[in-house]
């Protein structure tokens, strides 16, 4: 830190600020962001020692916490396990202390600090958090000490470094203290975001530990949690986030009294007294804890007697928005069989648009994705060239002080010539023409100094706003990473569910005599080509099938699948288990005539009239089975209820009959959308 000299002029042109000229509790960003990189790795364990090259004007002290900060970042090294967080050292000059950090650039450690005052400063101390195990990011959250509030509440993070003792992972925490008299702490979070596998530190780039302007952080620590993720919130994830503690500070007690400047935050604990004067508006006799009593002066528009307990009768007027008209012809009581899926070919249209539309946004996504990894690169290539013109800058006003100080030493050497050789002499003219040049090169020199920190100015400007651009594109390419990831989760959802519904377990066989009774599991439905109920029909045989539906798969049985399991048109009984329902139809795609079998309500189809007052026996074209249980028979032999029952092997399926068109766009769609994923994998790789 360069002290001001003896020549006011130089101070003014210097911008050398005053304590009664800075503002209190606030931490003025003016941030020179060089990104200078730190030497000595941390292998060994040390702290690593870092030059800094940043101009500065003055530090103040804690109260006013400094009229500077600055921003280092680490050395890029490899990406890995914990363990390779050892590479990286964050360190805070002196007394200073840190404001925040993030990751960037596969991997390097951003970090900034604030400068305070050595005067300000009590204690430093150090220690080491507890180890875990060198695995992925997740493992983090088993380090919750990572905190200088050990050493009391006045004391703030100052370096925080990795190490790898054993093969394992721990934070090595550099703490400073401060004499402080007002303090205000609060906890902070980074949003909930994907940590990768084992080997993926660069995911730590989705967090942005950064302590508001004016304030210093004094613990951090990972959380994780599985959360609910996912467009329409159908899948879990597992998730990290980081909590830190940022703490505004002043070492001077709050005034009693009102000031001119008031400062942006409130004060200490302000009481909760009245007013010694009435306002402007006053209240009429206000209470602690008012109670619910009519007023003591008439109102414009009295209530009637109020009681304690009002009750809800009806409004004597309409309300504002009536409720719909009744139906038609309303049940008088609820339906007794619970409600079951919907019908198949609504659920597939909703999902062949689901499909449709996370297919659409996860390409979208990705085109976002890409883009922002584009203009990333571009920004740092930006910065790169920022940089180089921020340290030339620097360079450039350092020269021109030296060549400042070296001007007002020939000013000195000549005015003590002048003493010395007195005045009209040879010697005394000479130094006075030396004296004459000196001050005109001083002058010139401090213009060009002016010019210069200009210079700088716009410098450190240009390199602070690509910064915080960069920050604003992460924080956009990891919103679109998210959604990358959701949608792709929708898709896998909606392929479980189609792929779920493609099964079905239908068990075709030979009613035979000598079974006198059919048993039907839940979610299954007894068809048969005969009336199995009918005493005579003991002793005859008849083609009869099993169907089986899980709650969450419909199943549709076609015309088509009734003659493969040798029904054809001659269906003559339908008997649901139990948990089970089915909507049979006269004709194709259901339509003609419709009627719906329970477990309690099926008959015998010879006695069973459709609406339309004719026969259902022999009518049957296709049916659909729903059902409310998620077990179903996990094979046929399940199914075998008589020794003497024999089941047709080669009309066995666990196959659904034809899928509909919908169904067939809806796994082309998928199989296109997994090798896409393969691709990009393999891409990766």
């Amino acid at each position: 830190m360069q002290n001001s000299t003896s020549f006011d002029e130089e101070s003014a042109l210097l911008n050398v600020e005053t304590p009664q000229q800075q503002q209190p509790r606030k931490l003025n960003v003016l941030a020179v962001t060089a990104s200078i990189v730190a030497t000595g790795l941390l292998a060994v364990g040390a702290y690593t020692s870092v030059k800094f090259t940043g101009s500065t004007t003055s530090v103040t002290d804690l109260g006013r916490l400094s009229t500077w900060s600055y921003t280092r970042s680490t050395n890029k090294n490899s990406d890995g396990d914990l363990r390779f967080l050892d590479r990286h050292s964050m360190v805070c000059e002196g007394s200073d202390a840190m404001v925040g950090f993030r990751v960037t650039d596969r991997i390097k450690f951003t970090y900034n600090c604030a400068q305070i005052a050595r005067s300000a400063m009590t204690s430093q101390n150090e220690f080491r958090t507890k180890q875990v195990g060198a695995n992925g990011l997740n493992w983090l959250d088993r380090i919750d000490d990572a905190n200088c509030n050990r050493y009391g509440s006045n004391s703030y993070i100052n370096a925080i470094s990795g190490e790898s003792p054993d093969g394992n992972f721990r934070w090595r925490i550099g703490c400073s203290s401060y004499a402080q008299k007002w303090q205000h702490c609060e906890n902070k979070y980074t949003d909930y975001h994907d940590y990768g596998s084992a080997w993926e530190n660069i995911y730590l780039d989705r967090h942005n530990v950064m302590c508001p302007s004016g304030s210093l952080m004094q613990s951090f620590r990972a959380e994780t949690a599985d959360i609910s993720c996912g467009a329409w919130g159908w899948s879990r994830c597992n998730r990290l986030r980081f909590k830190f503690s940022c703490c505004w500070v002043d070492e001077n007690d709050p005034t009693a009294a009102p000031i001119s400047s008031p400062t942006s935050r409130p004060i200490a604990l302000p009481t909760h007294k009245p007013t010694d004067k009435p306002i402007a508006e006053p209240t009429h006799n206000p209470v602690a804890n008012p109670t619910h009593q009519p007023t003591d002066q008439p109102i414009a528009d009295p209530t009637h007697k109020p009681v304690a307990d009002p009750t809800h009768e009806p409004s004597k007027e309409p309300i504002a928005e009536p409720t719909k008209e009744p139906v038609a012809a309303p049940t008088s009581e609820p339906n007794a069989e619970p409600t079951f899926a919907p019908n198949v070919a609504k659920e597939v249209v909703l999902e062949a648009n689901l499909l449709k539309e996370a297919v659409t946004g996860e390409a979208e996504a990705q085109k976002d994705v890409a883009a922002a990894e584009t203009k990333l690169d571009d920004i740092q290539s930006d910065l790169h060239v920022a940089d180089v013109k921020v340290d030339e800058a620097e360079k450039t006003v350092n020269d021109l002080k030296d060549s400042l100080d070296a001007h007002n030493k020939e000013i000195a050497d000549a005015k003590e010539d002048m003493i010395v050789s007195g005045e009209n002499t040879p010697e005394g003219e000479k130094a006075e023409e030396r004296l004459k040049d000196a001050e005109e090169a001083a002058k010139e020199t401090k213009e060009e100094i002016k010019d210069a920190k200009d210079e700088l100015a716009d410098a450190t400007k240009k390199f602070t706003g690509l910064i915080e651009e960069k920050d604003e594109v992460f924080v956009d390419m990891s919103a679109s990473q998210d959604q990358v990831l959701e949608n792709i989760n929708v898709v896998a959802n909606i392929k479980e569910i189609v792929e779920e519904r493609m099964k079905e377990l239908a068990c075709p066989f030979t009613f035979k005599q000598g079974v006198s009774k059919v048993e039907v599991p839940p979610g299954c439905v007894f068809f048969a080509a005969n009336d199995v109920s009918f005493s005579s029909q003991k002793k005859m045989n008849a083609p009869a099938v099993y169907i089986c539906a899980m709650d969450s798969s419909p199943v549709v049985v076609s015309d088509i699948d009734f003659k493969k399991y040798n029904l054809g048109s001659s269906v003559s009984y339908i008997q649901p288990g139990d948990e089970t329902k089915v909507t049979f139809s006269s004709n194709q795609d259901m339509k003609g005539q419709v009627a719906t079998f329970t477990s309690k309500t099926h008959k015998p189809l010879n006695s069973f009239k459709y609406k339309d007052g004719t026969i259902a026996n022999d009518r049957v074209k296709t049916a659909t089975i729903e059902s409310a249980t998620d077990s179903i028979p996990e094979s046929c032999d399940a199914l075998i209820f008589s020794s003497k029952m024999k089941l047709n092997v080669d009309l066995m399926s666990t196959k659904r009959r034809e899928v509909s068109k919908q169904e067939k766009k809806m796994l082309v769609s998928l199989k296109a959308h997994d090798a896409k994923l393969a691709k990009a994998e393999n891409k990766k790789d």
